[in-house]
């Protein structure tokens, strides 16, 4: 059976923030996962903290020196305050945020690796509010996505609505919930998607090929997302004829389900393909390279009738008759 993973921004991972009240500067060093580690040697980052009178000021940097970020944290619970940058290795913010009492309050900045800006947004109370914008590498404006402004109005829906309670998550889990008319562009420029939403969930859509003509592909039911589809039939057909069964493996009477991880990119070719289950090398490689000769045979996901990456975990069983 075919599993799908469907994502449609690539968010930054940011480490969790923790430092208790100290009384004095000091150092912590932390692994590439940003875990607690005893000393240099095999650390990824540190972070050294300076006590003020009202808030300590913290600073994360990456082994070699470089800053990482920069912000401050108030109280017994170290609550985020103020403005946070975050940096790549290179120098550049990668995004800015802004905290009061630990929540996201005021402006929102993310950007590309060379420093230019992809997407900027406001917050109230934790929540975005009003227009968020996301931009491609030249400036241009790709996303205009409208958000509920009031946080009262916000933090009610996701509490008293099945739709959100029954996910099991805090109102703090979700960045905010669309309102109205939010708009979606083509790299041309042209409108590719205008969808209406109405207290967090999508009431309808309309879409537009690059040239302004209306048009229309099958989602889901609740998301303009739709999945990945394999041009040539069904793929797990498609996989049965095209994987090689190993002699040796078939000698020594190897046999067993290896799963393959892979990602489908917006021009429908295959990358990044790994084994999450093993049985055996031999049937690792073969399951993969069934894979891998499907490349450029997907019509790749969509997400506001754009080009969406896609992962798929797919299983190859090998069975001896």
């Amino acid at each position: 059976m075919l599993r799908a993973l469907y994502f449609s921004i690539l968010a930054t991972c940011l480490p969790s923030f923790a430092v208790q009240a100290q009384s004095a500067a000091g150092r912590i060093y932390y692994d590439k996962n940003w875990n607690i580690i005893s000393g240099r040697d095999s650390a990824a980052f540190y972070r050294e903290y300076t006590p003020g009178n009202d808030k300590i000021l913290v600073k994360d940097y990456y082994i070699s020196g470089k800053l990482q970020m920069s912000g401050a944290i108030v109280g017994k619970d170290s609550l985020k305050t103020g403005v946070y940058n975050y940096y790549n290795e290179k120098g550049y913010r990668e995004d800015e945020n802004h905290y009061l009492n630990g929540r996201r309050e005021g402006t929102s900045k993310s950007f590309y690796p060379d420093g230019r800006l992809a997407y900027e947004a406001l917050y109230k109370d934790n929540f975005r509010s009003g227009y968020c914008k996301s931009y491609d590498s030249t400036g241009k404006v790709i996303a205009k996505e409208y958000y509920i402004e009031d946080p009262v109005r916000v933090r009610h829906l996701l509490t008293t609505d099945t739709t959100w309670t029954n996910e099991k998550r805090t109102a703090d889990d979700y960045p905010g919930l669309q309102e109205g008319k939010s708009f979606y562009y083509h790299p041309n420029g042209q409108l590719a998607a205008e969808e209406l939403f109405e207290n967090g969930k999508l009431v309808s859509a309309n879409f537009f090929d690059p040239a302004g003509r209306i048009v229309y592909y099958p989602h889901l039911p609740y998301s303009t997302q739709s999945a990945p589809r394999f041009k040539s039939g069904d793929y797990n057909v498609y996989l049965i004829q095209h994987v090689q069964y190993p002699k040796e493996a078939r000698k020594r009477e190897i046999e067993g389900k290896v799963y393959i991880d892979f990602i489908i990119e917006t021009d429908g070719s295959i990358k990044y393909v790994k084994v999450t289950q093993s049985v055996h090398p031999l049937l690792d490689q073969a399951a993969a390279n069934a894979v891998k000769s499907s490349s450029g045979m997907w019509e790749p996901g969509k997400m506001h009738n754009l080009p969406l990456r896609a992962r798929y975990v797919v299983p190859v069983n090998f069975m001896l008759e």
